[in-house]
């Protein structure tokens, strides 16, 4: 839907309550490209919003996440700034267009957000972030979220898709990046090692966001912090929310020192989130090593399977990405005794 027009904008916010919209006026769009999920557009009058299309091959139960967006930011929202979603004239917060297209809108939050830096500080703060929003969220019943991705964060799942997609190479690719598919297949038996503490109760499942970049931290002009991306907010581990947000700064920061970058991450989640148990505290660099090579095993299996999950430039950009990852996973492996200390 990269040529939608002005007419179906209209047409679909013509489903919102919102009174700035309602005259139609001066109008205009731009298609955000630095999502990889969804479809995401930046509405302008003299507000500003977002409206966004679901991607359903992701999602396949979007009516389901909309129902924890709705109980996440009511929950969020009794301790401090969340996203604000538009209601509809069907008394839902979201729109489903004649194509069965799911379609929000949420006010946009004007601020500042982090897409690279080499600033500990800026790190610190961040790892801030993400801990105060899981020690919002602490008190509410996870039981209550909908697995929107059943097995989320669930490693050893991904290395089985991983393996079924090497076997059938559907799009005749694995030839050409065996290399990838051995490093990957090396890691089959620490793949589990998180997931089985779980399962034995050893660690335990909390809300998390499950999808912690630094880009989806906004410093309001207000100096508030709104944590979004929320679609993938379910119950989950510590360990691996925190391990994705510092393969995402080692992946994205100005800086290459992993072993600075983490310790500057680890500061400002402890502070923020409070108490952990011993073993997730022990745990969080095996966060962040799972979360890297899970993420490049994802990355290898979607290319394998001709980029059918992530949105992809051009072909070979999901393979760029899982070799980018991998050699992250090997620096994690050569600084491993610091990362431990």
């Amino acid at each position: 839907m990269t040529d939608i027009k002005l007419t179906e904008i209209t047409e679909i916010i013509e489903n919102f309550i919102e009174t700035p919209l309602h005259s139609k006026k001066n109008i205009s769009f731009e298609e955000l490209a630095h999502g990889r999920i969804n479809k995401t557009y930046l509405l302008k009058t003299h507000h500003r919003y977002i409206l966004q299309s679901i991607n359903t091959n992701v999602f396949k139960n979007p009516a389901d996440v909309m129902q924890n967006l709705a109980l996440i930011t009511g929950h969020l929202r009794k301790t401090g700034t969340t996203i604000n979603f538009l209601p509809c004239k069907n008394g839902e917060i979201y729109h489903i267009d004649k194509e069965g297209v799911l379609w929000r809108m949420y006010e946009y939050i004007y601020g500042d957000t982090y897409n690279s830096s080499s600033d500990f500080s800026d790190i610190k703060h961040i790892g801030h972030a993400y801990g105060s929003f899981i020690h919002r969220l602490s008190d509410f019943d996870h039981n209550l979220l909908t697995d929107v991705i059943p097995n989320f964060h669930n490693t050893p799942t991904y290395f089985d898709a991983l393996y079924k997609a090497v076997l059938q190479d559907k799009m005749g690719r694995a030839r050409h990046v065996k290399n990838e598919i051995d490093f990957a297949m090396a890691y089959g038996g620490f793949a589990s090692l998180l997931t089985d503490m779980q399962k034995n109760k050893k660690m335990p499942t909390r809300v998390v966001h499950n999808d912690s970049k630094m880009g989806n931290v906004i410093t309001g002009r207000d100096g508030q912090i709104c944590i979004i991306d929320l679609d993938t907010v379910m119950p989950g581990l510590v360990v691996t929310d925190f391990g994705d947000a510092v393969r995402s700064l080692a992946n994205e920061s100005a800086n290459n020192d992993i072993v600075l970058i983490y310790n500057a991450y680890r500061e400002g989640f402890l502070k923020g989130c409070g108490a952990l148990t011993d073993i997730e505290t022990a745990h969080l660099p095996h966060g962040f090593k799972m979360m890297t090579l899970e993420l490049g095993v994802r990355y290898l299996t979607d290319y394998l399977e001709g980029d059918v999950y992530f949105l992809s430039l051009h072909e070979g950009n999901n393979l760029k990405r899982a070799k980018h990852l991998f050699k992250l996973a090997k620096e994690i492996e050569d600084k491993w005794e610091e990362l431990v200390r």
